[in-house]
């Protein structure tokens, strides 16, 4: 196996090195310099390990097999620190659009809410034919997920299992979304979501998404109403509803 020479080794890897970095910051110095604190001091960190590890390498001692091995290593860091950039900007562009759609169609609609920004919650009030009640709509922002809720007070303790009983009947053969029941504290919700991984998130799904969910609320909660504040039998409750 051929030994290169001190200098032409030296100038072999310098060369490649100063070649294949000036193409990579040209493709992804943008997205580089977007990534979080956290990745950008961890690149530095491997950036300089290698070029420690560089300094201290003996060209003279160095074969051209060894020289390739240790560039393309190089090189296929670079090609992962990319794609972490790429992930990472996508990510956030996807994520910080699905709650700026929200925003603006909550604005669009003319339906007051108050915003906790830092969590990417929506509060505000509903009023159906049978009642009114406050709703939720969230952004998961990493698992780039919208979810809305219709929130009904706390169930009294006596009454979570007859309630319990009644949101499973009322969930069963329901195609968009379902009711949910907090045992420790009584909360009745009914959610809807979706996930738009790799997507955007439009007006009309978020419409479908919201007014789905309220028009259930609004069908269900007389019967809720009339297990809770009645002696009414849940069988009886969901009959009157579902027929």
């Amino acid at each position: 196996m051929t030994k290169l020479s001190s200098k032409s080794s030296e100038q072999e890897i310098q060369e490649t090195l100063r070649n294949y970095l000036e193409t990579w910051a040209k493709d992804n110095l943008s997205e580089f310099d977007e990534l979080g604190s956290d990745t950008s001091h961890e690149i530095l960190e491997e950036i300089t390990k290698y070029l420690e590890k560089l300094a201290e390498t003996e060209f003279d001692s160095i074969t051209q097999d060894a020289t390739a091995e240790f560039i393309n290593a190089i090189e296929t860091t670079f090609q992962e620190w990319a794609t972490i950039a790429r992930e990472e900007i996508k990510s956030d562009s996807v994520s910080n659009h699905i709650y700026t759609t929200v925003i603006n169609f909550f604005k669009a609609e003319e339906w007051p809410f108050l915003e906790e920004e830092d969590k990417s919650i929506l509060y505000m009030n509903f009023k159906g034919e049978n009642g009114e009640w406050s709703c939720l709509a969230k952004v998961k922002e990493e698992e780039n997920q919208f979810i809305f809720y219709s929130l009904y007070p706390a169930v009294p303790e006596e009454k979570r299992q007859a309630i319990a009983e009644f949101i499973t009947r009322a969930n069963y053969g329901t195609i968009l979304g379902n009711f949910e029941l907090d045992f420790d504290d009584g909360e009745i919700r009914y959610k809807t979501s979706i996930d738009v991984e790799g997507d955007s998130l439009s007006f009309a799904l978020i419409q479908q998404m919201v007014y789905a969910n309220v028009m259930m609320m609004d069908e269900y909660l007389p019967g809720i109403m009339a297990v809770i504040e009645s002696e009414m039998e849940v069988k009886e409750a969901i009959l009157q509803i579902e027929g």
